[in-house]
């Protein structure tokens, strides 16, 4: 024999497939409203993160301005760090070309005989330095060599018969 179902064919289960008497609509709807949520939740964040950007940005430029502001303050002592650094260059330079003149002149005067006298002594820097020092001089005895800044003119004295060198 054969079965024979008595239940109507739109209430059997199973019948229509997975889309059921709907036809599918129900999942079409569903899975648009899901993708609606998913895209304003990432709408959300980035709104958010956005927000996040732009109080961080106006917060490190009130902080450039903060420290252009103290460096603009600062630039008189940076001037004069360099200013500073330039005359310690320039005074060790002119350390290193300095020539020990009194020294030069006690030898010189030693290794002279008794009877001898100058009439006149001159000596420049071999460096060729601006404000060389140029001087005569003539041996007196028992006077002690004076220095004399290079911008002042040095004339030659009277000499003795012992070297004793003096600058007037």
């Amino acid at each position: 024999m054969r079965a024979v179902n008595l239940i109507p064919a739109e209430q059997r289960r199973g019948a229509g497939g997975i889309a059921g008497r709907s036809g599918g609509i129900v999942y079409v709807l569903t899975g648009a409203l899901a993708v609606v949520v998913i895209l304003g939740v990432v709408y959300a964040l980035a709104v958010h993160n956005v927000a996040d950007n732009k109080g961080e940005l106006a917060s490190v430029t009130e902080q450039v301005t903060a420290v252009n502001a103290q460096s603009q303050a600062l630039a008189p002592y940076v001037s004069f760090a360099g200013v500073t650094s330039t005359n310690v260059g320039q005074v060790t330079t002119l350390a290193r070309q300095r020539f020990d003149w009194p020294s030069a002149m006690q030898q010189l005067a030693l290794a002279l005989p008794q009877d001898v006298t100058f009439t006149s002594f001159s000596g420049t820097s071999s460096a060729g330095v601006a404000g060389a020092v140029t001087f005569h001089a003539c041996g007196v005895s028992a006077r002690p060599l004076r220095f004399f800044p290079p911008h002042q003119s040095m004339q030659p004295c009277k000499c003795s018969k012992r070297i004793g060198l003096v600058i007037e």
